[in-house]
């Protein structure tokens, strides 16, 4: 048995989900999995959210923070401040007596390489944006995880050994064991038609949702969904003409992910990459209203080259939310294609063959 640890920082449910994406993919007769927030340890760290929302507000300030630390100076004292404060907290990682120390956020890095070198085991880090590297990614360890050949042969030219596998969604979003009409009773909802809304940090017009609302009076129910943001629930639950609306339900932190996206046909959201993954391996198409960051403008081109799904503002999409049935199947047979050619139905095998070559019998 050998003992995994994962380090990363819930700036955001994306990285939160990549975690335990990859704690549930690793056989648990093989891998002793522990997942750790760094918030809980860093002090380095804890503004880290707080900061990140009001990133995620303002577009442009958020388009120029990426930019500003992609420049090799910036990224080199933002690492060298984690890891000078990483030196004082080698105590709280080796409780956990790790065989493998593995990063799934940026500002972890630093951390799994620091904590690897002195604690004399093999550390990683697992680099998420599907197509392109942020300076900030860029650390000495063992390992370097990637989800596609593009994404390594980027590595490549930075000079990190990147490994190709598969992008990483939450197993038990594959293997559903969920009844529709039971999820659809639990939020007192009529079984018919859905679109999710997804908001998180994205700072929606109160009148894109009434537009949505309106195109979707009496033919579909409307999930939006707010994620860690309750300022924005508790915003959007004092807007009477939302609530008193009957078809329609306002969901902040929820275990029941799978349950929601299963029964939406639509996911209007903003171009996340672990979204767009984890939406298309429940079936579910996505639907993007806006780019989320820089990183993920790739996504939204894929999505279009291979029409997986539509792009667009708000405005633009209302009139292709309700699709018919034989419409929602040719996208559905393109997604089920894709996630073939990208290996995401065998994600499981080949995770836990590449942990099980790194501590080899």
């Amino acid at each position: 048995m050998r003992n995994i640890l994962i380090l990363y920082v819930h700036t955001d449910e994306a990285h939160a989900a990549y975690a335990q994406a990859i704690y549930s993919l690793l056989d648990p007769a093989k891998f002793n999995v522990e997942i750790c927030d760094e918030i809980g340890f860093n002090h380095f760290l804890r503004s880290a959210p707080k900061k990140y929302g009001t990133l995620l507000a303002h577009p442009l300030l958020r388009e120029s923070a990426y930019s500003l630390s992609n420049i090799s100076m910036v990224s080199s004292k933002i690492k060298h401040g984690i890891r000078q404060a990483t030196r004082t907290h080698y105590s709280d990682f080796e409780k956990y007596i790790p065989d493998f120390i593995l990063s799934v956020h940026p500002l972890t890095n630093m951390i799994a390489s620091e904590c690897g070198q002195q604690m004399h085991i093999q550390s990683g880090i697992c680099i998420f944006p599907p197509f392109k590297v942020h300076q900030l990614w860029r650390s000495p360890v063992n390992h370097v995880i990637v989800p596609f050949q593009e994404t390594a042969d980027i590595c490549k030219k930075m000079g990190l050994p990147a490994t190709p596998l598969t992008y990483p969604v939450r197993k038990w979003l594959l293997s559903p064991d969920v009844h529709i009409a039971d999820a659809f009773a639990s939020l007192n909802l009529p079984q018919q038609y859905t679109v999710l809304l997804s908001v998180g940090g994205e700072k929606i017009a109160k009148k894109d949702i009434y537009s949505v609302m309106k195109k979707l009076e009496r033919k579909a129910n409307l999930l939006i969904f707010c994620g860690d943001f309750e300022d924005i629930k508790n915003e959007l639950e004092k807007d009477q003409i939302i609530t008193q609306n009957p078809h329609v339900r306002i969901l902040g932190h929820t275990e029941n992910i799978r349950d929601i996206l299963l029964i939406s046909n639509i996911h209007l959201m903003r171009s996340e990459a672990n979204f767009f993954y984890e939406t298309m391996a429940t079936n579910t198409i996505p639907y993007f209203y806006t780019i989320a960051r820089c990183q993920d403008k790739p996504i939204a081109n894929l999505l279009m080259q291979k029409q997986l799904g539509e792009y667009g503002p708000i405005d633009q999409l209302l009139n292709k939310l309700i699709l018919s049935e034989d419409q929602l199947a040719l996208f559905r047979e393109r997604i089920r294609k894709y996630l073939e050619e990208i290996h995401l139905y065998t994600e499981e095998s080949l995770f836990n063959n590449f942990f099980s070559s790194i501590f080899p019998t």
